[in-house]
């Protein structure tokens, strides 16, 4: 009984070191990126199997995404045409980080050089060909901020192949996935 009394204060003691070093709010953050990911991903492969233009917009202030199947490529959304929300995860929205990705400029939480607005919303195009209308680069972060938890994805125009990266150490560092 003592042996067993023993390893449970053990791990007790482990487990009180090991939480607080713990950072949810970090994987808050990669779960946002991914997402933010595989929104753009999506709608670029719909726009070639399907041969229509996809929009996608981003709402900051709302923390959401909008996915516009564009059927008649007007550039518009029209009232047969399909439209859906992507909302981000509660905790992690869009933020303005203290410096933009190599290759972008512009200061805002989601900066498109050659942004469309479609209803309002800053958007990319994503063509029938998986060509977009502009290069992209959205920033996401697990909590208001927090530079520790901030992530960048950014998106290539003629391909539409999407990178992912962290802030760390006042520089940005790509990730392997």
């Amino acid at each position: 009984m003592i042996e067993v009394v023993t390893v449970l204060v053990i791990i007790g003691i482990m487990a009180a070191v090991a939480v607080p070093r713990l950072n949810a709010r970090g994987y808050h953050a990669d779960a946002a990126a991914r997402e933010v990911r595989g929104v753009l991903q999506v709608a670029q492969r719909t726009a070639v199997a399907r041969q229509f233009d996809v929009i996608v917009s981003f709402d900051v202030a709302g923390r959401s995404m909008r996915i516009v199947e564009d059927r008649n490529t007007n550039g518009a959304i029209d009232a047969d045409e399909r439209v859906r929300w992507q909302v981000l995860d509660a905790g992690p929205s869009f933020a303005t980080p203290p410096a933009a990705l190599p290759g972008f400029s512009g200061n805002g939480a989601v900066v498109i050089p050659r942004a469309r607005t479609v209803a309002g919303l800053p958007s990319v195009i994503f063509r029938r060909n998986g060509a977009a209308s502009s290069e992209l680069a959205v920033y996401v972060a697990g909590a208001a901020g927090d530079a520790a938890t901030l992530r960048a994805i950014a998106m290539d125009q003629a391909t539409g192949r999407t990178r992912w990266y962290r802030w760390r150490d006042d520089a940005w560092t790509a990730v392997a996935r």
